[in-house]
């Protein structure tokens, strides 16, 4: 493939600054975790994990960064807030269910206290991964990477070629997932079908963010990100929830047969409409 330095074209200096910016974002977050390490930081520096995956993935197609650059080395990270973040919503969630006062209501309320006891765990196995030195090392490797002379694919001189053929590319992984071609009452039977389509929704609309695509191009894959996130978060609140407590339990069930119905009609839109 013939290639040019990023010097001759847009999108070079373009995904090397998007690279920067949401690296700052994750060391402010980073920060904050350290220091007070409530649930709104933890959830900032998770955003942020995110999209510097996804200008990072965008960057590894187009640049030569250096060994160590690419989320491997934050991985840690990645699992131990992962954890902790999961955590903070099925807390929050059991918490806001609507059991009425007496033995149930005590129940989840314990539940949800005992939830609060494990939290200083997780956040300690958190930071000690943000602490870590290959996390420091791969922070300034990423940042040193976007220093370096690039290259680009001719397609990609372009500013706006680039961004209509990594969209495209990110819809068309997501389109031929096999987990589109399940039903909700199929897919459930099957966490790792679901995650991996979550991660692939998760991708489009990152990647659409990222590149200023039109969000009414995004819709489908921000809508699936976000059912597939709250019926997974749900499921984990009812694996929580003891047998005996079946008030609180049909509550649970009633909020995944909603957000079931929502997967289907996702999905009916897709069929009907490319998001492309």
């Amino acid at each position: 493939m013939e290639r040019t330095t990023a010097g001759n074209g847009q999108f070079g200096g373009w995904v090397s600054s998007e690279v920067r910016r949401h690296l700052d974002q994750v060391r402010r977050a980073r920060r904050q975790v350290l220091r007070r390490g409530d649930p709104g930081d933890v959830h900032r520096l998770r955003t942020g994990l995110r999209r510097l995956e996804t200008a990072l993935w965008l960057a590894g197609l187009t640049m030569r960064l250096g060994e160590g650059t690419q989320l491997g080395s934050l991985r840690p990270v990645i699992r131990a807030t992962g954890r902790l973040r999961d955590h903070d919503v099925e807390r929050r969630l059991l918490a806001g269910l609507a059991v009425a006062v007496g033995p149930e209501r005590d129940a989840v309320d314990g539940l949800v206290a005992g939830m609060e006891r494990a939290r200083g765990e997780l956040l300690a196995r958190a930071r000690m991964a943000l602490r870590s030195e290959p996390t420091r090392r791969a922070l300034l490797n990423a940042r040193r990477g976007t220093r370096r002379p690039a290259w680009l694919p001719l397609a990609y001189r372009d500013l706006e070629g680039a961004r209509e053929a990594l969209w495209a590319d990110a819809v068309n992984r997501l389109r031929r997932h096999p987990g589109w071609q399940l039903r909700w009452q199929e897919a459930r039977s099957s966490e790792r079908t679901l995650h991996g389509l979550r991660l692939a929704a998760k991708n489009v609309k990152q990647t659409g963010e990222l590149l200023a695509i039109d969000p009414d191009r995004t819709k489908e894959a921000a809508g699936t990100t976000e059912v597939l996130g709250d019926l997974r978060d749900w499921r984990r609140v009812l694996q929580r929830l003891p047998a005996r407590l079946a008030v609180a339990r049909d509550e649970v069930r009633q909020r995944q047969a909603e957000l079931a119905a929502r997967w289907n009609g996702l999905r009916q839109q897709l069929a009907e409409r490319s998001p492309c």
